[in-house]
């Protein structure tokens, strides 16, 4: 079950800007992130995990759209060569799950990202 506490009007209040057309898919891509990143960390049930995971969120989706990233994970053949077969294919930091350094700092602030002892 991904992290699902951000909506469209979350972004827009964060970003003080207008969402773009894609922007449920971003929010959809930033919770799948932060899951997949958070890990066992998160508690759903603590209030101030829930305020720095909805940060982290809106943060990353701030700068996807800064940045103009696709919201596309997929595999896209970016370039191929036809003499000894070569593929390259198209990567971003959404395919890639990285996450911007302020999602990155709010996570941290609640050792959402720890994976060592405490």
């Amino acid at each position: 079950m991904f992290i699902d506490i951000v909506t469209s009007p979350d972004v827009a209040l964060f970003t003080g800007k207008e969402n773009p057309e894609n922007v449920a898919v971003l929010i959809s891509r930033a919770s799948e992130i932060i899951t997949i990143k958070t890990k066992r960390n998160y508690d759903p049930t603590n209030e101030s995990h829930v305020e720095v995971v909805k940060l982290a969120i809106c943060a990353q989706v701030q700068d996807w759209i800064d940045r103009e990233v696709s919201a596309v994970a997929d595999n896209n053949v970016s370039s191929y060569s036809l003499g000894s077969l070569s593929v390259t294919y198209a990567t971003n930091d959404i395919a890639q799950n990285r996450l911007c350094r302020l999602s990155t700092m709010y996570l941290n602030s609640q050792y959402l990202l720890y994976k060592g002892m405490r």
